[in-house]
């Protein structure tokens, strides 16, 4: 099974385009490096352009769109969460399940197009010199003068990782808290 991962997004108003750059899972070159595969799409007019901007918000919602965690279109997701312009829908059949969609507001669309910027907060764990540096499943201590902590995008995520640490490893001593950059 295959997925791809989409390394580069990039939406123009001025030129309405939107562009960017994906790998796939299980294609590669000679040298087993991941092939990059490039794509384009120029639009009529901006009711499309917008309308297509909004499904791919609502495409990496549903799981089908899936792009990399450092890039620009996840940080403009992460601003929309922020400033509350996802509606959450549970599900007509089975209730459990909570679909999310953009809500298609003006507001939502300058933050998609990078016109409007909003303050992300982020959280560090950080204590007498020290701090939390996060593997992918490795909590360590760090120096603050050799490495850089972890940055958490999520205060409850980072409130998560500072419990771990408060309850085991004997780590207490380092004099460990949440701290907003």
């Amino acid at each position: 099974m295959s997925y791809e991962t989409i390394k580069s997004f990039s939406a123009s108003e001025k030129n309405l385009t939107i562009k960017g750059s994906y790998s796939s899972s299980n294609v590669t070159d000679m040298y087993n490096r991941r092939i990059t595969e490039k794509f384009e799409k120029k639009y009529e007019d901006i009711e499309d352009f917008k309308n297509s901007l909004f499904t791919w918000v609502d495409s990496y919602f549903e799981g089908t769109a899936q792009f990399s965690n450092s890039s620009v279109f996840v940080k403009r997701v992460r601003m929309l969460l922020h400033e509350d312009l996802i509606a959450s829908h549970p599900d007509k059949q089975f209730p459990d399940i909570i679909w999310r969609t953009v809500n298609r507001t003006d507001l939502a669309y300058q933050i998609m197009i990078g016109k409007e910027k909003i303050y992300l907060p982020t959280y560090s764990i950080m204590g007498d010199g020290y701090a939390i540096r996060k593997n992918r499943s490795r909590i360590q201590v760090i120096d603050l003068e050799d490495k850089k902590p972890t940055i958490f995008y999520d205060i409850a995520e980072a409130k998560r990782i500072f419990e771990l640490t408060q309850n085991s490893f004997g780590w207490q001593r380092f004099g460990f808290r949440v701290v907003e950059n």
